[in-house]
């Protein structure tokens, strides 16, 4: 706001507000600004939902796209435990894909199923043909239920733990309102005692 005087009196005019070189730069950098933020919601989006999958998912591998099976075969072969460098009869799976990839899984004599086996080494050739596979049967099968069943027996002893403090709480305030209320009735016995020694009131006499 300005205000100038023209013939004597005070004429009050907008003052107008040229844009500038300046201000046109500052306007359109944080324009551009807004612009790739908005451009770039997309991707950070995108980003946290690769994130989430990463959590969600182990990714062993990207895609898996099985080649052709070329050669089969399923064996008696002697094994050797590494354990104790035993040796022992087990059944071998082998199988060659038309790409040159060999996977080979053996499992004891005893314990072999042909079926089971054909699986196994395709599920291992999925994880990149490595002992994931075995590792993670083992967990699941082994390992979790061992780490469950100790998870709910520790639980089991925390609440029987609880249930116990509550319990020995609960007869404790039951003893302290028994000693109150035993106190109380002595201590009126003797105002009583007292009253029949002074004033001869009777022992049953209740005001």
């Amino acid at each position: 706001m300005k205000i100038t005087k023209k013939n004597g009196r005070k004429t009050e005019v907008d003052k107008m507000e040229y844009l500038t070189s300046e201000k046109w730069h500052d306007d359109a950098t944080i324009s551009a600004y807004v612009r790739w933020i908005n451009a770039m919601c997309p991707t950070v989006n995108s980003i946290n939902t690769l994130q989430k999958t990463e959590e969600l998912y182990t990714p062993y591998r990207t895609t898996f796209c099985m080649p052709k099976i070329s050669d089969y075969s399923y064996t008696k072969v002697q094994a050797i435990n590494k354990n104790n460098n035993t040796r022992y009869d087990a059944m071998e799976t082998v199988i060659t894909f038309a790409n040159g990839d060999k996977v080979t899984v053996s499992c004891p004599i005893e314990e072999a199923n042909q079926y089971t086996g054909f699986y196994t080494a395709i599920a291992k050739y999925a994880m990149g043909n490595s002992n994931k596979v075995n590792n993670a049967a083992d967990y699941w099968i082994n390992k979790f239920p061992k780490q469950k069943a100790k998870t709910e027996e520790k639980a089991r002893r925390l609440k029987e733990q609880a249930k116990n403090i509550k319990r020995k709480k609960e007869r404790r305030l039951q003893k302290e309102r028994e000693d109150m209320e035993a106190k109380r009735l002595a201590d009126k016995y003797k105002i009583k005692l007292i009253a029949n020694k002074k004033y001869g009131v009777p022992l049953d006499f209740e005001p």
